[in-house]
């Protein structure tokens, strides 16, 4: 099933090229709990890279400049394969998936 969906790879990308809804995406896409990464430097010059997840206000911000990418933000299960399955039904944005690229130039 999650082959079929696009989820070709372990990790894809969602990109998002247009909104029928900003409300209903921004609900979707905090029910998928997408994570990123903003490295921090503490006074020792040790930078930690801890995953949080986006909240409201980061995804509208995100999403008023479209295509909004979201890397490596779906994950080859199950669970994925449901969600991407939802966020087509309820229509609310257009968007594709593409397989991460590792070790490329």
């Amino acid at each position: 099933m999650a082959y079929r969906l696009g989820i070709h790879n372990q990790v894809s990308t969602l990109t998002i090229t247009g909104l029928h809804s900003l409300a209903r995406t921004v609900k979707e896409l905090k029910q998928a709990n997408f994570l990123h990464v903003i490295p921090e430097t503490d006074s020792y010059g040790t930078t930690w890279k801890i995953p949080r997840p986006y909240s409201e206000m980061e995804l509208r911000d995100k999403l008023a400049r479209l295509p909004a990418i979201f890397p490596g933000s779906i994950t080859f299960s199950l669970k994925s394969a449901q969600w991407i399955q939802s966020l087509r039904a309820v229509g609310c944005c257009e968007f594709f998936l593409e397989p991460e690229r590792y070790n490329e130039p």
